[in-house]
């Protein structure tokens, strides 16, 4: 019998590990692409305008300078971080770009890290369209935070998930951890942090509805002893005997926690007399009350699922109401909601300013104003009692309301939380000040008018997104109508009524009542409520719900930037995933006594999908490489122009640089320069002029007399007003190219047909300037750049 034991034994070891290495490899093998696809040539592009700056302070950090919170500059992580590479690796483009990179790399792997709550398909599908996401790519390769904020998004996104379907305090105590890292990373986490607690809400709403609903079958609900098996007079040794016997026999999840939970209310004698003496108010309760109670009316299903929140948050002080109600019970989903809600509550105080009575009185830091090498000044405001106040009102609330919960598990979350967003705000405690920056001042200013200085058309990212996330669009509008052609009837009238609401919106002129000065606001109210609607799985519904809702939401937003678009491509491409998964797992394999025909008809059909399956990656990671790499399809001549980032450093900027050195080889000594102070031409020279000791800053616009011997870098519109003393040599270059639109409107699509084909040189300008050289240097003019043999758009 041992022989034939073992090789059972041996075929199931082995069927274990091939079952292993099937999910695995997808990993190591996404893993593996997607570090392909981000970490080569890191240095190849020149650093534009923001990378420069942000490159900058985290080079002032490295170098012991100290860290100043200021909003416009977004949150710290990416500042510290970045600080301790270059103390690891050097200063350098691609060092300056490695930890957006390695983010975007980790990015992809989280997906196979909670593949147990979102299922192992998913986990594959999503990690893949991850990797060769355009928008994700390129900002993986782009010195900027977004992608950091991207990766503890969804690591919040999926560890919310994994707490609904197995609820544990670790798990709260590390969504405190991830929700304070994307805080301190940037500004945008408030937004994905109120879908969540939107999400959150309506999950504990239909848990509370459910328990309103069937509020008069409370009575028919088993009791403890009824679990166990036992008379309500039994012994603490009868309820240990009794719950030994039959959690050993219990396979059942929930079953096994109604069975903890019975004995753990009956062991305990002081237990066992609470517990008494709610079942003897159970019963006076149910003689009060039918057994069939009528279905809720329309306004109490408004209303519970409006306060859903706000119910969750006074549970602890709401026992009579909840005893009338039927609520028994606190649904699962509030320890989430209330940590995320809680935690995250103090930073929307500046939304009272929209009260009439109190408004906008100007915050110190708010308004920083940058001055060529000499750092930011701060402008003294009077908003500071307004801030205190408030602040002290919604720390008080969220005290209590999280200690009344449970307050053991809130004073870890609490600490977690306020404990990584103070040290990183401020600076490791080396400037106070930050941390009221971090807290009120980041809302505060991004809510300013000056703040909201890309006031596009509300179509920007309806017409950006299918550019270059065309292929998660895609496989979610085959989800949509899939829905519409094999839906049930509800979900087909409630896709059709909320793409047809939105369309209305859409081609509503402004003069339309309502509709045309509030469209946005209908759509993000209209279209997220739609999707939940639905009556389909939580999971694809949690996805599309995020997606629709940050599609809208940053539709809403005046501040339009394509940086703003991988708050949108990261929902939409687990949106993605969840429809491949289930199409996938439709697929029904016939059995092998099928006729030949059909069976080679089904081959060959298997085939023609799995191929264009493979076109559609294939195709995606092209245009991603295209826009990522700043090379024009290929060829070294200059920068691709991207709507993605609309001004796109030159080459000519590093063929400068070298005829710097030139110069300074040619005298001997470190050349002198001066720098033309326009803050736009400035930013980029600034990082790479970083080591000069002789740097100085100009106004050229007021007229400069240049010294001899020094190399004046000017803006090419001032290069008249510069007065150069004895002979020097004058080099054209091109600094930026800049698209001719940065801000996609109804006819981007059009503008981004002629980049690829056409080459009109009117839909790209570029930023010019030029360095004036001391004579006789031994200068190498800049190669210059032909705007019509670039390649500029994404690829097709």
């Amino acid at each position: 019998m041992g022989e034939d034991r073992q090789p059972r034994g041996s075929d199931a070891s082995d069927a274990t590990v091939t079952a292993r290495l099937r999910w695995w490899l997808p990993l190591a093998a996404c893993i593996a692409l997607a570090a392909l696809l981000r970490l080569p040539g890191l240095g190849a592009r020149p650093l534009g305008g923001d990378e420069a700056v942000f490159s900058l302070i985290a080079r002032q950090l490295a170098h012991g300078g100290g860290y100043e919170q200021v909003p416009p500059m977004h949150g710290p992580l990416h500042y510290v971080a970045t600080a301790a590479i270059f103390r690891a690796f050097g200063e350098s483009d691609g060092a300056a770009r490695l930890l957006p990179a390695l983010f975007g790399v980790a990015l992809v792997a989280v997906p196979f890290a909670f593949q147990r709550p979102i299922g192992r398909p998913v986990a594959v599908v999503a990690a893949l369209l991850l990797a060769v996401s355009p928008v994700l790519l390129y900002y993986s390769r782009y010195a900027s935070a977004d992608v950091e904020l991207a990766f503890f998004t969804l690591a919040i996104a999926l560890t919310l998930w994994r707490y609904l379907q197995a609820p544990h305090r670790a798990l709260l105590y590390l969504l405190s951890a991830l929700l304070a890292l994307a805080v301190v990373t940037s500004e945008m986490a408030l937004l994905s942090t109120a879908i969540f607690v939107a999400w959150l809400h309506y999950v504990v709403a239909r848990d509370l509805f459910a328990q309103y609903r069937d509020r008069g079958a409370a009575a028919k609900e088993p009791t403890h002893y009824e679990r166990l098996g036992l008379e309500p007079g039994a012994s603490a040794k009868d309820v240990r005997l009794a719950y030994r016997g039959l959690i050993a026999e219990t396979d059942d999840r929930r079953a096994a926690e109604a069975l903890a939970a019975a004995y753990r209310a009956l062991a305990d004698p002081r237990r066992r007399d609470a517990y008494d003496r709610r079942l003897a108010a159970r019963a006076v309760r149910a003689t009060r009350a039918p057994v069939d109670a009528p279905e809720p009316g329309l306004l109490a299903r408004a209303v519970l699922f409006a306060s859903a929140g706000l119910i969750a948050a006074a549970w602890p002080f709401l026992r009579g109401l909840r005893e009338r109600a039927g609520l028994r019970r606190l649904p699962e989903a509030a320890g989430p909601l209330l940590v995320m809600a809680l935690l995250a509550l103090p930073f929307y105080g500046p939304l009272v300013e929209w009260l009439p009575f109190v408004g906008d009185r100007g915050f110190p830091g708010q308004q920083p104003v940058y001055y060529l090498g000499q750092g930011f000044a701060r402008q003294p405001g009077g908003e500071l009692p307004v801030m205190f106040g408030t602040l002290a009102v919604l720390f008080a609330a969220a005290m209590l309301a999280g200690i009344a919960w449970r307050w053991h598990i809130w004073i870890i979350c609490w600490a977690t939380f306020y404990g990584i967003a103070f040290t990183l705000f401020s600076g490791f405690f080396t400037d106070g000040g930050g941390v009221w920056t971090g807290l009120w001042g980041t809302l505060d200013y991004w809510w300013r008018p000056e703040a909201q200085n890309t006031m596009r058309a509300d179509s920007y990212y309806a017409t950006l997104l299918p550019l270059y996330e065309f292929l998660p669009l895609a496989i979610a509008a085959a989800g949509a109508l899939a829905l519409v052609i094999r839906g049930a009837a509800r979900e087909r009238v409630i896709v059709l009524a909320a793409g047809a609401s939105v369309a209305l919106l859409a081609v509503a002129p402004p003069s339309a009542p309502v509709a045309g000065a509030h469209r946005a606001d209908i759509a993000l109210l209209v279209a997220p409520l739609a999707v939940l609607a639905l009556r389909i799985p939580d999971l694809p519904k949690f996805f599309a719900f995020w997606a629709v809702a940050a599609f809208f939401a940053c539709t809403r937003l005046d501040l339009k930037e394509p940086w703003l678009a991988v708050q949108v491509a990261l929902p939409l491409t687990m949106s993605a995933a969840c429809v491949v998964a289930e199409a996938v797992a439709r697929v029904r394999v016939p059995a092998l006594d099928v006729p030949r025909a059909p069976r080679v008809r089904l081959k060959l059909g298997a085939a023609a999908a799995l191929a264009t399956a493979a076109a559609a990656v294939v195709l995606a990671a092209r245009v991603g490489v295209d826009v990522s790499s700043g090379t024009p399809g290929g060829s070294p001549a200059d920068a691709r122009v991207e709507l993605l980032e609309p001004a796109v450093p030159s080459r000519d900027v590093r063929d400068v640089l070298a005829a710097l050195r030139q110069a300074d080889a040619a005298s001997g000594a470190e050349t002198p320069v001066v720098l033309d102070a326009s803050d736009r031409f400035a930013r980029s020279w600034l990082w790479y002029l970083r080591d000069r000791r002789d740097l100085k800053f100009e106004d050229m616009r007021k007229g400069y007399d240049l010294p001899a011997g020094a190399v004046a870098i000017v803006d090419a519109r001032d290069r008249d007003q510069v007065r150069v003393a004895g002979a020097a040599t004058a080099v054209d270059f091109t600094q930026e190219w800049i698209a001719g639109s940065s801000a996609p409107s109804p006819a981007a699509l059009a503008e981004a047909v002629i980049f690829d084909r056409a080459r009109d040189a009117a839909a790209v300008r570029a930023l010019r300037g030029v360095a004036f050289f001391p004579q006789p240097a031994a200068v190498t003019a800049p190669a210059r750049s032909d705007v019509l043999g670039a390649r500029t758009g994404p690829a097709r």
